[in-house]
């Protein structure tokens, strides 16, 4: 899941002016604009599409996981072995992170 913000100058219709904009991707499409100065924000995304999109990706992250894993300790069985108690403590933590993300979409 990738969610990315950057800023740009844009014209804002209740600014009527060139103003600073905080343009929100998710995945590779736009989320979110909103105008620095004022505040309107604009969504192009409703949240349904969003959660649609992110559970679909999630389905499929979990479908290849187990391949990864393998792929994984064939490529680097120390550093994988030694590592693997600590990052399945942590993922749980990780995915409700990027529950929040989107949830704030």
């Amino acid at each position: 899941m990738c969610i990315k913000k950057t800023t740009t100058e844009l014209f804002c219709p209740k600014c009527m002016e060139d103003t600073a904009y905080e343009i929100t991707y998710f995945e590779d499409k736009i989320s979110n604009l909103l105008c620095l100065k004022c505040g309107k924000e604009y969504c192009l995304l409703d949240s349904e599409d969003i959660y649609f999109e992110y559970i679909k990706r999630l389905h499929n992250r979990i479908k290849t996981k187990p391949k990864r894993i393998r792929e994984e300790m064939k490529d680097d069985l120390n550093n994988s072995a030694s590592s693997m108690p600590i990052r399945i403590i942590k993922k749980p933590f990780r995915m409700l992170e990027e529950y929040r993300k989107i949830k704030k979409l």
